[in-house]
């Protein structure tokens, strides 16, 4: 017997679980045709909108460092005021591993270096740079 892959196994109980819902489609329409169930219906047509996502997409079990990541806008301005809705004092210190002042001067100290003196013109800014780098390292 071959071995199957992940996909293929999700793919097969899948088709047959939207088979399923066909069958139990049909019957409703033949012994009830004047009395639609729409949740039950909608649920048909969620699991064949369902199906034809799974049979188009390639993996179904991708790495999450092999996922693409929304495009996600981090507001560093907003994460460094006093008064950020996202990062309080409390949050800021157990996200980055420094508190908001440290963090703005290590900023100033780096733009003042030469390796962030604006070589090209599309680098994000040195205090992005700097969370960025504390956020992964810590």
């Amino acid at each position: 017997m071959p071995r199957l892959s992940d996909r293929a196994l999700v793919l097969r109980s899948f088709q047959k679980y939207v088979r399923y819902r066909i069958e139990l489609a049909i019957q409703r329409n033949v012994t009830r045709p004047n009395d639609p169930d729409y949740v039950e219906d909608a649920l048909d047509q969620l699991a064949l909108r369902q199906l034809i996502i799974l049979e188009s997409s390639r993996y179904f079990f991708q790495l999450v460092r092999y996922r693409r990541s929304e495009s996600v806008e981090f507001d560093y301005e907003e994460a460094m005021s006093e008064t950020s809705g996202s990062f309080n004092d409390e949050e800021f210190l157990r996200t980055f591993r420094v508190n908001k002042e440290q963090a703005g001067n290590l900023a100033m100290l780096l733009r003042e270096t030469q390796q962030f003196e604006g070589i090209r013109t599309t680098q994000r800014p040195v205090i992005f740079q700097l969370l960025v780098f504390l956020y992964i390292v810590g």
